[in-house]
């Protein structure tokens, strides 16, 4: 089974509460930024050229970075695990994305336990109150319409027929088919990603659109070139991008801003790039084009000038990979849910004031929260009373906490 959900009902929707310190886009605040010229990864990643350069005035032949082979059959969950061991104390734990995803990829399908998944996200989504809307929206409603409840169940049959080949592809799509429904108050993050890793390009790709001169129509550039040409002395001017991995920049970009939940397109479009606003007030957000899901194993930005920069894609290690030498090992350490707390041993002498008649069997419960009054068998949903001072024990509701 996979680690639960914690999911709080709200009035317009379902919001998640199971979250993790880093978000699956969006360099995130607090999080960690990885400059090129700080990756030490022992001898499974290649040096890259200096991320403070200018993005476009580097040799068109610069050579495109590669992942090395790992060597014979190697596991790739034990290659991560054994480069994140070999890091110098303090050292940023970063690995390829090639590799990472070479990893996530290695894990087994749990078939059953994300039949039953998907059984207990259906009856979270009960509390979703916009259900039917997302299904067969207005005329005027800009997205695509998505059925939720059916998809779900048709993934369900999909994974009886065996059309999945391992962990990560089922939960990467289960995680996109929520990102459908462009809510960011209704969310699922997997426990393959959550945690444990965050895609990442190098430091040096992020961008902006700006108009030229306030009138002209917006282009996009290179942040680090923008700031490089505010330097009044400097002679540099900034060249914009045309192609990102080999594709149209608009249309690579618009690809890549789905991954955002937020409502509005404009809105995903914005995210992709640094806020100055939110820089102003000291938070440091450098763009969703930074970081998401797996994107490749380079980065490739070729500009109007006629120059391109090509930079190898990381993987951020946030988990303790000890042991975890193989997929199903990734497994077991990520993916089996929270352990319960052991209960203390009871003593097998009963007190004078007790019997066995009377001694209280033992519940499930979520960890960390009371004896709840009402208990969904699989844990899915729990409901509590309150017990503060001043509530009258008539007068209680059964307070409900989903997870």
């Amino acid at each position: 089974m996979h680690l639960p959900l914690w999911l709080l009902g709200a009035s317009l929707g379902l919001a998640s509460a199971r979250s993790s310190p880093y978000m699956l886009y969006g360099v995130p605040r607090g999080g960690p930024d990885i400059d090129v010229n700080e990756v030490a990864i022992s001898d499974v990643v290649v040096a890259t050229e200096n991320g403070t350069q200018a993005s476009n005035i580097t040799q068109t032949a610069n050579p495109r970075p590669t992942v090395p082979s790992t060597p014979g059959l190697a596991e790739p969950c034990a290659v991560v695990s054994s480069a994140v061991m070999a890091l110098p104390s303090g050292s940023r734990k970063v690995v390829p994305a090639e590799l990472a995803v070479q990893c996530l990829q290695s894990v087994p399908l749990d078939t059953d336990g994300n039949i039953k998944l998907i059984d207990d996200l259906k009856v979270y989504l009960q509390w979703q109150s916009n259900l039917a809307f997302l299904k067969n929206p207005p005329s005027e409603y800009t997205e695509r319409p998505v059925d939720l409840i059916g998809e779900m169940e048709s993934m369900q049959k999909q994974l009886s027929a065996g059309g999945y080949n391992n962990e990560y592809d089922f939960q990467l799509d289960l995680n996109q088919l929520f990102n459908r429904a462009y809510d960011n108050h209704l969310t699922w993050q997997p426990d393959i990603l959550a945690g444990v890793m965050q895609f990442q390009r190098p430091a040096g790709t992020e961008l902006v659109s700006v108009s030229s001169d306030g009138n002209e129509l917006p282009e996009v550039f290179a942040y680090r070139d923008l700031e490089l040409a505010r330097d009044n002395s400097s002679s540099f001017k900034p060249s914009p991008l045309r192609t990102i991995n080999g594709q149209g920049v608009e249309e690579y970009l618009q690809k890549v801003a789905v991954q955002a939940d937020f409502h509005d397109a404009d809105t995903r479009w914005n995210a992709l790039f640094p806020s100055q606003a939110l820089i102003a007030s000291g938070t440091t957000f450098l763009g969703s084009f930074r970081t998401g899901m797996y994107q490749g194993p380079n980065t490739t930005l070729s500009f109007a000038n006629g120059t391109t920069r090509s930079q190898m894609n990381l993987a951020v290690i946030f988990a303790d990979f000890n042991g975890v030498d193989s997929g199903p090992a990734f497994f077991q350490k990520f993916c089996s849910g929270p352990q319960p707390t052991p209960s203390p041993t009871a003593s097998s002498t009963p007190s004078p004031t007790t019997n066995a008649t009377s001694t209280r069997t033992t519940t499930p419960s979520h960890i960390g929260y009371p004896q709840a009054v009402l208990l969904n068998p699989n844990l899915a949903v729990g409901g509590y009373h309150i017990n503060d001072t001043g509530y009258d024990v008539s007068d209680r509701v059964p307070i409900i906490r989903y997870r």
